[in-house]
């Protein structure tokens, strides 16, 4: 049976901006994005790890950011299940300067810190769980409540400098109960710094007798154990010459798995060191690659069946060519397309198999058609294409070549046989306005099917 897990806190939209001109404010340099938050990353680094995460966060409802987290979570397979939707909360996102892969500045936007999250309202879930993990994204009402309310052994993050002095402001009741309960507190040596000056004490051990492991980037790992021990932990990892987003993050959830398991020290930490490994190979909570982007887009835009343009998509675009047609007296084509005697298909095969000729007389059509053009599926199996900038000469052959490969075509059953299928279309040429192009063309589809079918009528 896999560890469970219950992390708690943040999960955010990151943007690192990568600077080449120290000396002025409005310099060159490039960005990329990425899906952080603590909770979120150690979340995602436990599944790596082989156990079974539970998330609890909060995002704002009804945005685009939601959106991209939740496609990514599903993407990942972190479960969405305790997630809190709320719409009088702003968006949650980390903005980074650096220099040579080293943070300079950082501001972060953290909803969840404003808020209140009861640990009674996810009683289950804790109860089911080996261990929780909280990170210091949370209100202090929030970690001192499920600390309390937890049963199990948790691990805390502190997250950033600021925030790691919420261990400063928690109740001495707090404190207590957390030397018995908490099992380790992670962060980093910026973070442990800037605690040490404004607790005014020698030793973090100080604030907490429990263990604190201070991950250093590229220098590696420092532990302080309860008993005063201290032991340093050098870099294991090949590649990493600097720090990197998400380290820290996958270090913990490497250390944690094994912690709880009872392992040893040393163990907890080359289990962590693994982590950070998995965490470079995958990217799990680091850049958002091209590949994540355009199946965001696919998400967003696309058909899922056909991967063909949505007819939402294509209503934003019309205005475009549009407007593009204007400025360029260049007239557009467009071409409606319909399956000849879908329903038929439907009747004798079923719907199953009248989802695959759908699907694949899509790919056909992308295949044939030219980058600028834009293939739409309208609904049903009416599809169409629009050629931006191209006259009905232009566009004919190109409506040819796809009639023909698509009755060309053989669309095998699934192992019950084969199926042969034609489309008829109309097409049609405008240079103002692509809602009345699109009756020229229906007008024309009609005439095609009307004079035989399979067939391309002007």
């Amino acid at each position: 049976m896999p560890l469970k897990i219950t992390c708690i806190g943040s999960v955010h939209l990151d943007i690192f901006i990568d600077t080449f001109e120290n000396h002025v404010i409005d310099g060159r340099g490039s960005f990329v994005s990425g899906l952080g938050g603590t909770a979120f990353n150690i979340a995602t680094g436990l599944l790596f790890a082989g156990c079974k995460p539970y998330f609890i966060s909060v995002l704002k409802k009804s945005s685009l950011f939601t959106r991209l987290i939740l496609y990514a979570m599903d993407k990942i397979g972190i479960d969405k299940n305790n997630l809190e939707m709320l719409d009088y909360i702003s968006d949650a996102g980390f903005f980074a300067l650096r220099n040579n892969n080293e943070l300079i500045k950082a501001v972060n936007v953290t909803p969840i810190e404003q808020l209140y999250l009861k640990a009674k309202n996810y009683k289950k879930i804790l109860d089911e769980s080996d261990a929780i993990c909280i990170d210091f994204n949370n209100s202090i009402a929030t970690i001192e409540d499920f600390i309390f309310k937890s049963k199990k052994p948790v691990y805390c993050h502190c997250v950033s400098e600021e925030k790691s002095l919420k261990l400063l402001k928690l109740s001495e009741a707090s404190k207590t109960l957390m030397e018995k309960k908490i099992k380790a507190i992670f962060l980093n040596r910026y973070e442990l710094k800037y605690l040490l000056k404004n607790a005014n004490q020698n030793s973090p051990l100080g604030i907490l007798k429990i263990l604190w492991v201070v991950t250093k980037d590229k220098d590696g790992v420092m532990t302080f154990s309860p008993d005063g021990k201290i032991t340093k932990y050098p870099n294991e990892v090949k590649g990493v010459t600097g720090s990197f987003s998400g380290a820290g993050d996958a270090f913990a959830a490497g250390f944690i798995s094994a912690h709880i398991q009872g392992k040893t020290e040393y163990e907890y930490v080359q289990n962590g060191y693994r982590l950070v490994e998995v965490n470079l190979s995958k990217k799990h909570s680091g850049v958002i690659d091209e590949s994540f982007l355009e199946e965001v887009d696919s998400m967003l835009f696309k058909d899922p069946l056909t991967g063909l343009y949505t007819r939402k998509f294509f209503l934003e675009e019309a205005k475009i060519i549009e407007a593009r047609t204007q400025r360029s007296k260049k007239p557009f084509s467009v071409l409606l397309f319909d399956i000849d005697n879908f329903k038929k298909v439907n009747d004798m095969y079923g719907h199953d198999i009248g989802d695959l000729v759908l699907k694949q007389t899509g790919h056909i059509i992308a295949t044939l058609i030219r980058a600028s053009d834009i293939p739409v599926r309208l609904g049903g199996e009416e599809l169409l294409v629009i050629f931006p900038e191209t006259t009905i000469k232009k566009a004919h052959p190109i409506a040819e070549r796809i009639r023909k490969a698509i009755k060309d075509h053989t669309f095998n059953l699934n192992g019950n046989g084969t199926l042969n299928v034609t489309v008829s279309g109309g097409i049609a040429e405008g240079i103002t306005n692509i809602d009345e192009a699109i009756k020229k063309a229906d007008e024309a589809l009609y005439t095609a099917k009307r004079t035989g079918k399979d067939r391309i009528c002007f």
